[in-house]
């Protein structure tokens, strides 16, 4: 499973990601691209899911464009230790995404699709 954190997430939160495929947006010299280039660029690149903390993406990306899923994660701070709530969940369900799909995770609960 290969997984891209958006730039606006601490870069620490990739090293929760035991056992996966990470990297981060800066890592690939991508920042400063905007969320539909990322998607591009994640999808040529066969990202299975694209994590960031975006709120409305799904709203101003047409998904079925990209080869991926991506997850919004709604924290009530961007910091590591909120966001790190959120990963056993993630990595619990990570293997059940469809592609071509937006999902959240709010803090203490489970990844749903919205769209």
């Amino acid at each position: 499973m290969k997984i891209l954190i958006d730039e606006c997430l601490p870069a620490g939160l990739k090293k929760e990601f035991v056992g996966f495929d990470v990297y981060t947006v800066y890592d690939l010299g991508w920042s400063g691209k905007k969320d539909k280039d990322l998607l591009a660029e994640a999808s040529l690149n066969k990202f299975d899911v694209f994590i960031t903390v975006d709120k409305g993406v799904e709203k101003q990306i047409n998904i079925t464009k990209y080869d991926l899923s991506v997850i919004t994660i709604e924290v009530p701070k961007n910091i590591l230790k909120y966001l790190v709530r959120s990963v056993n969940s993630i990595k619990e369900d990570i293997q059940k995404l469809e592609k071509n799909n937006f999902y959240q995770i709010k803090t203490g609960s489970k990844l749903t699709r919205i769209n």
